[in-house]
């Protein structure tokens, strides 16, 4: 189904719902003569093709545009078209297939009105668009550019963005490290930089104070970022905290156990050691996702501790949390998943265990010297993973509709199985 003609001579349409409606072919030059549209959403129509936006030039007073999955592959003149719509004040061109080109050259919006969103993730943009983007507005928002081609530092093109509370430079190429441009984003509350090649000392953070008492979200996972965790204390609304899969050492700092508001604490993947004590945990009533996996920590916990929060998510593989199995983990009903994997655990399995997790999808407890015979089983999980222990007896019978993976290799099983 094409889009009709018969559009253009609507001249006081004003917002069309066109997304997701399977129209195929060109846009028709006719849709630019609607001069009082101000939102256009053309999201998902997989099969529209776009050769030039003239047309797109002549709407005026558009302030919404989504043309999200469409194939911009052979448009290059989009920043040019874009230029012309001075009322526009959110933009996304999402998987788009945007051509890469030097944008620093190209105007975009001469006007009063400037844009405040702007997505573009997931396209084939290089490192020129940062100086696009300064050159277009100083009073955006929102940026996302994850999933691009961005290379090398972050330029300093961020230092009059005085408003901006979501920037995602996720899944790029980018280096060095958080850059003395940030020191103004006074109101940032989201900054995902996860999936790059970022390498200076986790302690230019430090770059972020003007946002200690506005960010809620930081996001360095899976880059090089090396030194010991610095204060986060400043940072008195920081909800999520992702430093895994990074070069840390040392012990974790006093400060991130004062951080009351914290929901989801990602440290795995680092040379961090040290011990961790009830007083790591005593002010984060909040803390919904622990996973402290992957490094060297020894977890002194009491039995009798009883935690001041109820977990979604603990993984602590690879710590030294035994020998015996912690009490304080039977706690914690809400768990989806619980992975204690080579974790120096031996004895049996608490009885409790099988019947409090309510709701575990995923149990991992291999690699550790756990002993003992299986109960018979009726779960809902969907993974349980006890290989390499020294269970020993029948295997159990197991009676789950959900369970997918079922993993008990290097164990001491022994008898028939069972039908």
């Amino acid at each position: 189904m094409i889009i009709p003609k018969f559009i253009g001579s609507l001249s006081q349409l004003k917002e069309p719902k066109l997304m997701e409606a399977k129209f195929a072919g060109c846009i028709p030059p006719q849709l630019g003569n609607v001069s009082n549209l101000h939102t256009l959403d053309l999201t998902r129509n997989y099969f529209i093709t776009l050769e030039n936006l003239e047309w797109l030039s002549h709407l005026s007073s558009l302030r919404y545009l989504n043309v999200t999955s469409l194939n911009f592959s052979k448009v290059v003149n989009w920043p040019q078209s874009l230029s012309k719509l001075t009322s526009l004040v959110e933009l996304k061109l999402c998987y788009c297939s945007l051509p890469a080109f030097n944008l620093r050259s190209l105007s975009f919006i001469n006007s009063s009105t400037s844009p405040q969103v702007l997505d573009l993730y997931g396209n084939s943009l290089n490192s020129s668009i940062f100086y696009w983007i300064a050159n277009v507005s100083s009073n955006f928002v929102r940026i996302a550019l994850h999933s691009n081609k961005l290379e090398g530092p972050i330029p300093d093109v961020f230092t009059s963005m005085l408003s901006l509370v979501t920037l995602d430079l996720s899944s790029n190429q980018l280096e060095s490290g958080i850059p003395k441009g940030f020191q103004n984003s006074c109101s940032l509350e989201l900054l995902d930089l996860r999936f790059n090649k970022l390498s200076e000392n986790i302690d230019s953070v430090k770059t972020l104070s003007c946002a200690e008492n506005t960010l809620e979200m930081l996001n360095l996972k899976w880059n090089q970022f090396c030194g010991s965790l610095p204060d986060f204390t400043r940072f008195s609304k920081l909800s999520v905290l992702d430093l895994s899969n990074n070069q840390l050492n040392g012990s974790v700092s006093e400060s991130v156990g004062q951080l009351f508001s914290l929901e989801g604490l990602y440290l795995s993947e680092n040379s961090l050691t040290g011990v961790i004590t009830k007083s790591d945990f005593l002010n984060l009533s909040c803390l919904l996702d622990l996973d402290l996996s992957s490094s060297r920590f020894s977890i002194n916990l009491s039995s009798d501790w009883n935690p001041p929060f109820q977990l979604d998510l603990l993984d602590m593989s690879s710590c030294k949390v035994g020998p015996a199995f912690p009490k304080w983990i039977l706690t914690q009903t809400n768990l989806t998943l619980l992975s204690l994997s080579n974790a120096g655990l031996s004895g049996s399995l608490p009885i409790k265990l099988w019947d409090l997790f309510s709701g575990l999808d995923d149990l991992d407890l291999s690699m550790n010297q756990i002993h003992g015979k299986l109960p018979n089983l009726s779960t809902s999980l969907g993974t349980i993973d006890l290989s390499s222990n020294i269970l020993s007896g029948a295997l159990p019978s197991i009676s789950s509709p959900t369970l997918e993976y079922l993993l008990l290799l290097n164990n001491r099983f022994s008898g028939p199985l069972s039908s």
